[in-house]
């Protein structure tokens, strides 16, 4: 089942929506008068673009500036507390990485908070490369991080399986032309993307 698997990152593979994501995004919104809970944020805004985020809460406040404070802050708060996997994401990993399959990673997240994820989960030595959105011309919708992962293990992307947890990466691994498998318990639908509520499917399905 490909020749090359992607994964997405934060939801896909380590579980930091609202310990960490969330979190961080109340906290630099404070610094513009908005007082909001990180529970709040992740049910309103699941699968949101950060920026849009931002715009919609605090339109007063420049939308890119709060979200490199963002980044500021997860890295800190990174070095207080533990990042986890997401469940059955490490047996996946694993299975994959014995059997040969060379796995990548394409998120919407900066370089260094994808090195901060995977070392914290202990998955560096596994994945071949990493693509991020601080790499390319346009982020998720567009397949450019996922077209770049693909680029750097030498597979065409017509041969690569790609797995996520939100709207804007499944559609961006769609129009890439990858096997795409989406991980959620929304009731949503969208047309070419398989979806799973676990990852234990896929390692049932290997």
């Amino acid at each position: 089942m490909g020749k090359a698997w992607i994964f997405d990152l934060d939801g896909t593979l380590v579980r930091t929506q609202t310990e960490f994501h969330a979190t961080a995004e109340t906290e630099v919104l404070k610094e513009c008068g908005i007082i909001v809970n990180p529970e709040d944020i992740t049910v309103r805004f699941s699968g949101v673009h950060t920026l849009e985020v931002f715009r919609q809460l605090a339109p007063h406040c420049d939308a890119h500036e709060l979200l490199a404070e963002k980044w500021k802050y997860m890295i800190r708060l990174a070095n207080t507390k533990p990042i986890h996997p997401i469940e059955c994401a490490p047996q996946l990993i694993h299975r994959l990485y014995t059997r040969g399959v060379p796995m990548g990673i394409a998120s919407a997240s900066p370089t260094a908070w994808i090195v901060r994820c995977l070392t914290s989960i202990r998955a560096t030595p596994y994945f071949t490369c990493h693509a991020s959105v601080d790499e390319v011309a346009q982020g998720k919708p567009a397949p450019d991080v996922f077209l770049l992962a693909a680029k750097r293990m030498e597979v065409d992307a017509a041969d690569c399986v790609a797995v996520e947890d939100g709207e804007a990466g499944v559609y961006a691994a769609l129009a890439a032309g990858m096997q795409t498998f989406w991980l959620t318990e929304s009731d949503k639908v969208i047309p070419g993307a398989v979806k799973i509520d676990s990852l234990v499917q896929l390692i049932a399905a290997l």
